[in-house]
């Protein structure tokens, strides 16, 4: 689920889950590289030199001032960076009493095309599945850019108005 079981596929013949050379939730500051290794500087002092590393920043942190390159990150890769846009992603949660599902549960996810606009409330997702939280009465509607400014700036009242028409 994600692309953490490509990291996970593709790191398994090298890494165990419980390997300590795995560090998760460490907030790097600096990334050094020498033709010999490459030397991670973490924000509470640490450092980890190994010869490959991988990192899975997001555009924002790349695009930020956060993490710095020793020696710099080449023009190209700087200018790819900078050409790309990040997009704005929300997830509207909803809670519906365990008697008033109304959603096949063994469905994962819904997609919605409207025939009047593109980009209208298209992805649902049921976390009643019973791979998730069974019976929890829960469904995540999915809006991205440019309905997640208008979504976010509206009443809620007007957000739960459109979703439930969409959902009937």
């Amino acid at each position: 689920r994600g692309f953490n079981t490509i990291i996970q596929t593709l790191s398994s013949t090298y890494l165990t889950p419980a390997d300590p050379r795995l560090h998760l939730s460490t907030v790097v500051h600096n990334i050094t590289s020498t033709p010999e290794n490459i030397t991670i500087h973490n924000r509470d002092g640490t450092c980890i030199s190994a010869s490959h590393a991988i990192t899975t920043f997001s555009l924002g942190v790349l695009k930020s001032p956060l993490v710095t390159f020793t020696p710099p990150l080449p023009p190209w890769k700087t200018s790819a960076i900078e050409k790309m846009t990040m997009g704005t992603y929300t997830k509207i949660f909803m809670q519906f009493p365990h008697d008033k599902i109304f959603w096949n549960t063994s469905t994962e996810f819904f997609l919605y095309a409207s025939p009047h606009t593109r980009g209208y409330y298209p992805l649902f997702q049921s976390l009643s599945h019973a791979d998730f939280l069974p019976n929890s009465g829960i469904l995540i509607a999915t809006v991205t850019s440019p309905f997640s400014a208008i979504v976010e700036s509206q009443p809620l009242e007007t957000t739960q108005n459109q979703v439930m028409e969409v959902l009937r």
